[in-house]
């Protein structure tokens, strides 16, 4: 919940009313020696402010709350007591980061996206494996009840995801038309990168499509199939929508908006800059709700807790003791072990709230112009490779899962 509420702080701190910014123009740690006096400066430091103290909050939780393993620990109690005085905590660190040097913020986006990139990894082993177990989970209650339910459940989804994959890769094929993919080279990199990573997406998930029904496949992992490999081909589907809708230098038609490469001054902040405003927006909600559900997944799940179980330090039961209904209990019920590392829990938080920073502002940025000594607003193809790697990596990950059992027949995979 107190995420939640962190980031709608930090969309409405994004929208900041005059009265707010005017007040921020006053206090000279918020403009510092920047220049950073227009709303849409302000609004980027506002939210980068808000992001970092959240991080703060949470890493000071992961250090305090390291190795311990029962609630008898006397340091249970910050996790499990107190929220009151967290939330006034969680307040007053947000308050105090508004008076922070503006100068001392510039390393802010670099840092983000440093950890963005980590929790898009961690987010990219927890799909794969949350496309294997679900998958899994609903099979076995189809084979033990053969209800109507779990087959509607199965194949729905399936169908769902995979035509969501198609029209999502049929669309963007629309977008990058022939004659802008024959005027590629005069437009920049982005006709290019655009062409290559729908291509390179398409033939993969086909690859992977095609592999996950295939019966070698089968017959090492009979659970193999079309569910998980539709999980797959909408993730890494939505990945490539948005980072070519958040590409400064988009190569279609009338989106098209620049031409060049690298990084280049963005005038509208406001309404995404050098992406497709629509696309822009898409991308955000859809990637809060992935990042919401990849935490609740990670914080809480019975799979994640022992996929990650080598990261995250906990006592020897916790494996075991987290595949029990009793550990899925409320955190104020525990009376012995813990159900999941505390230390763990607010480490995704601090990272996610990195991720959740480059989402609200939309993966810009700004950096004082030693020209004109204002603050430009910038945005870069690192967000839109970082995007396009985190799906390559996820369709890979998937397939070595598919072919791990044959390549490697003396080990246990399940």
């Amino acid at each position: 919940m107190g995420f939640i509420l962190v980031g709608i702080f930090a969309v409405s701190a994004k929208y900041a009313p005059a009265p707010l910014v005017q007040w921020a123009k006053s206090v000279h740690p918020i403009t510092g020696s920047t220049n950073c006096t227009t709303r849409e400066c302000l609004a980027i430091m506002f939210v980068f402010r808000i992001i970092l103290a959240n991080v703060m909050y949470h890493t000071l939780h992961m250090v305090l709350l390291v190795k311990v393993t029962s609630t008898s620990d006397p340091r249970s109690h910050v996790q499990n007591a107190g929220w009151w005085i967290k939330g006034l905590l969680l307040l007053g660190i947000i308050v105090a980061m508004f008076f922070v040097p503006a100068q001392q913020l510039e390393p802010f986006p670099v840092v983000s996206f440093v950890f963005t990139t980590l929790f898009l990894l961690m987010q990219t082993f927890l799909l794969v494996d949350f496309a294997h177990s679900w998958a899994e989970r609903c099979l076995i209650r189809y084979e033990e009840t053969q209800g109507v339910f779990w087959k509607l459940a199965l194949i729905t989804v399936t169908v769902f995801c995979y035509g969501f994959t198609i029209a999502g890769i049929t669309l963007l094929y629309v977008a990058i038309t022939p004659t802008s993919a024959t005027v590629a080279i005069l437009r920049g990199p982005s006709c290019w990168i655009s062409s290559f990573s729908i291509s390179t997406f398409l033939i993969l998930n086909l690859l992977q499509t095609f592999l996950s029904v295939h019966p070698t496949i089968r017959k090492h992992n009979s659970k193999s199939g079309l569910l998980q490999s539709a999980i797959i081909a909408v993730y890494t589907t939505y990945l490539l929508v948005s980072a070519l809708g958040t590409d400064p230098f988009q190569c279609g038609g009338s989106v098209v908006t620049s031409i060049g490469g690298g990084t280049a001054p963005m005038p509208d902040t406001s309404a995404g800059g050098g992406g497709d405003p629509t696309l822009v927006r898409l991308a955000t909600i859809g990637g809060a709700i992935l990042s919401l559900l990849a935490l609740s997944y990670s914080a809480f799940g019975t799979a994640s807790t022992q996929f990650f179980l080598a990261l995250a330090p906990s006592n020897p039961n916790l494996s075991s003791g987290s595949s029990s209904s009793s550990s899925r209990s409320t955190d104020d019920d525990e009376t012995q072990q813990v159900n999941y590392s505390y230390s763990f829990f607010h480490f995704t938080f601090a990272i996610a709230s990195f991720y959740l920073g480059v989402l609200v502002t939309d993966w810009i940025t700004y950096a004082s112009d030693e020209v004109l000594a204002l603050p430009v607003a910038l945005r870069s193809l690192a967000p839109v490779w970082v995007k396009l790697g985190s799906g390559w990596m996820v369709i890979m990950l998937y397939l070595w899962t598919l072919v791990a059992p044959i390549v490697l027949p003396n080990r246990d995979f399940s």
